[in-house]
């Protein structure tokens, strides 16, 4: 994790487009390492572990995605929203790697 970590973008930022942009581009790469995370969960894990893991996961998601929507509605709904917005989702999805891992890849 710590190579996609050396991979987040952090400019220094002149229009909330390339904050946009940036935080777009971190949230996919952790998305990605989440999904690859979750995946070789699916193979470890026994069947009942992965099961209560998997329902655990569908409430992060909506847990994740409430809290990103709470800060875009915060900001009032401009450029600036879907910046944090963004920001908020590749964070808790950041986040969730380590814990997945941390817990399920001891």
């Amino acid at each position: 994790m710590s190579a996609t970590e050396q991979k987040e973008k952090h400019n220094d930022y002149q229009s909330d487009y390339q904050m946009i942009e940036d935080y777009g581009f971190n949230y996919q790469m952790w998305d990605g390492l989440l999904n690859e995370i979750y995946g070789v969960l699916q193979k470890q894990l026994p069947s009942s572990d992965m099961a209560a893991l998997k329902v655990k996961q569908r409430q992060w998601i909506k847990d994740r995605d409430t809290a990103a929507q709470k800060r875009y509605d915060e900001e009032g709904g401009g450029s600036l929203s879907r910046v944090v917005q963004t920001e908020e989702l590749a964070k808790q999805t950041k986040e969730r790697c380590y814990e997945l891992v941390n817990t399920y890849m001891k």
